[in-house]
């Protein structure tokens, strides 16, 4: 579903729309989805949510809701790769530490959190990995 109209003066902040989006997905029952990263444009905002599983972040299983910054009002709705492949999973704890993960990273990067993720691949199977977010230091 993608919406197109005139966008007014924002008067929703970037965290409120995040909100607004989490929360019609809940009421639509897209449960246990996490806000991963969002893009502004033409007065409104794009957020991608994944799913999550405990403390993984299943990003196969992806879903973008589109918001309007001047009222909230949903413009777009894409969950192609939440229907193709969400399923129950069987994550697997068999995997190296966050810190022994952490000791492959350019030293450069200061890194602000880290969690574990399942990523699809181009051969269309998954991966579970850790995933960092930070700064490189100069």
């Amino acid at each position: 579903m993608n919406y197109y109209r005139d966008i007014g003066e924002q008067t929703v902040s970037d965290e409120q729309a995040v909100e607004i989006g989490k929360n019609f997905l809940n009421e639509k029952g897209f449960k246990n989805m996490k806000e991963t990263y969002y893009m502004k444009q033409n007065g409104n905002i794009v957020v991608n949510y994944a799913y999550t599983e405990g403390d993984v972040v299943i990003y196969s299983d992806l879903i973008k809701v589109k918001i309007a910054l001047d009222n909230g009002e949903i413009l777009g709705f894409e969950s192609a790769g939440y229907l193709n492949c969400h399923e129950e999973r069987k994550i697997s704890k068999n995997i190296i530490t966050e810190a022994k993960a952490k000791e492959d990273l350019n030293p450069r990067i200061k890194v602000n959190a880290g969690n574990l993720a399942i990523i699809p691949t181009e051969y269309n199977t998954e991966k579970l990995c850790w995933e960092f977010k930070g700064k490189v230091r100069r």
